[in-house]
């Protein structure tokens, strides 16, 4: 229901509730300037304008990573600079933790075309026991340089493992090798 003003015989306003149609509250919407959000906002969906919010867009897509640990997980770079990974939900827990297993979330982070033309990220994931509880932080930071076909890439990585008070318990180094996924790869 919109409000409209109407005019009584007496000369004063009154107001009055009446139903307007879906299509004229969208009209309506639209001369008020709606047009021009919606349009920003589908703005970095459209081909080749998301590319240009990076620099470095050649990263964007997404990956197969193996890592020295060994481990091989997933990732994929959005052109808005965030970067999502997954890893196996259920890992060993290391050694000195009260539980077997630990149950590991989605990565989260982002990533930025560095000076030297490489990309570095940073993403996290959450580690939690089998009753939900928050155990650790895991912070991957690390960068990668795309070889000339652009379907590859390699580079050095960084791993802290953090309490949820922030203090570090574990670090490793290592290198990871990213394999790109293409729409012509058969399984």
């Amino acid at each position: 229901m919109e409000r409209q003003i109407v005019r009584r015989s007496a000369g004063k306003p009154a107001v009055r509730a009446v139903a307007v149609s879906p299509r004229r509250r969208l009209l309506a919407w639209l001369a008020r300037g709606g047009a021009l959000a919606a349009g920003a906002a589908l703005l970095p969906a459209l081909p080749g304008t998301a590319a240009r919010a990076q620099t470095g867009a050649a990263i964007v897509g997404s990956w197969i990573v193996a890592t020295t640990r060994p481990q091989t997980t997933l990732a994929t770079f959005s052109a808005d600079g965030t970067v999502v990974g997954s890893n196996p939900p259920l890992q060993p827990a290391p050694a000195g933790v009260a539980v077997s297993a630990l149950s590991i979330s989605t990565a989260h982070g982002s990533w930025r075309q560095q000076a030297d033309g490489t990309v570095g990220f940073t993403f996290v994931e959450l580690e939690y026991d089998p009753q939900a509880t928050l155990l650790f932080l895991t912070w991957i930071s690390g960068s990668a340089s795309l070889d000339s076909s652009l379907n590859a890439a390699s580079g050095p990585y960084s791993v802290q493992v953090t309490l949820p008070s922030g203090q570090v318990v574990h670090t490793e180094n290592g290198t990871l090798q990213f394999t790109r996924i293409t729409s012509n790869q058969s399984t």
